[in-house]
């Protein structure tokens, strides 16, 4: 039996209640279209826990600047100013990525001078981010926890939460 389709705006199509992307519309309901320009700096805190290396992921904090959105990944990119030491691995710098896939990716990164991936935190499902369309910018504040890359020789940030505040 087929289920029930629905359009709705034109640019969310729903089937049997559920959304079903839009190719037209990388984003389903469309927060890249309403919220695709400039963004406004995004504030990074820490909490640290469980077996991170607090040396290391602490250096994630601070004010991230916007660098770019494309349309084409449904992607929000930021970049915190200067670098940070993290013991043992040098100075890293850090990167802050958000994708709409149907749902909120999330993605710190602190890469080291060699440009390898050295600490991560990492969501696949942020909840508390929003569009708010009348101002074209992306709201809200979300968790996002810290990866354990102690295995491939990097660090554990297993047990660190990253806090990031998108304003509004």
């Amino acid at each position: 039996m087929a289920g029930e389709v629905q359009l709705w705006s034109g640019k969310v199509l729903l089937v049997d209640g559920k959304v079903a992307i839009d190719p037209k519309c990388c984003c389903g309901v469309c927060p890249c279209e309403a919220c695709g320009g400039e963004q406004p700096d995004a504030v990074v805190s820490v909490g640290t826990g469980g077996s991170c290396n607090t040396d290391c992921c602490t250096g994630a904090e601070g004010t991230y600047e916007f660098v770019s959105f494309s349309a084409a990944s449904c992607c929000w990119r930021w970049s915190k100013p200067g670098s940070t030491e993290c013991p043992g691995y040098g100075w890293l710098e850090w990167k802050l990525r958000i994708r709409w896939t149907g749902s909120w990716e999330v993605t710190i990164e602190g890469w080291s001078e060699t440009d390898e991936l050295v600490c991560v935190f990492s969501t696949d499902d942020a909840e508390g981010i929003s569009c708010n369309s009348s101002s074209g910018h992306l709201d809200g504040q979300c968790q996002v926890p810290g990866l354990d890359r102690s295995g491939v020789g990097y660090v554990d940030c297993s047990g660190c939460i990253a806090t990031v505040d998108l304003g509004g």
